[in-house]
């Protein structure tokens, strides 16, 4: 555990970003593909309960939801974007852009959880 900690602190600077930055793009391109993939799932499962009305509603809030965290996933791009700037040209407030992006990141998982519990109660009441 030692030597894995001893090798993280060897690389540089720029290989320290490269990997920080892959890490993110990779968690943004999750954060899509779950709430897109979910809206569009959703989106078909509520073409067969058209005629639940109450049920229709549960999917409707689920899928309002996850469209939510796609935009808190986008959002946390722009300011990742934002801090890397800042922080590279010295051209604003690099800590103001870095307190934005983890609150879009973390809202974003947020609205993942949130749509899965009302998903889960509604066909819990409903079905």
């Amino acid at each position: 555990m030692n030597d894995k900690h001893e090798n993280q602190s060897s690389l540089s600077d720029p290989e320290r970003t490269r990997h920080r930055l892959e890490i993110f793009n990779q968690l943004f391109r999750g954060l899509l593909l779950v709430s897109g993939g979910g809206i569009v799932a959703l989106f078909a499962f509520l073409q067969a309960v058209t005629t639940n009305r109450c049920l229709s509603k549960v999917l409707l809030v689920g899928i309002v939801f996850l469209a939510l965290s796609m935009v808190s996933a986008l959002l946390f791009m722009k300011y990742r974007y934002l801090t890397s700037e800042y922080d590279q040209f010295n051209t604003g407030d690099a800590k103001q852009a870095q307190k934005y992006e983890r609150i879009s990141l973390n809202s974003s998982i947020a609205f993942i959880g949130i749509s899965i519990l009302v998903l889960v109660v509604g066909a819990w009441i409903y079905i």
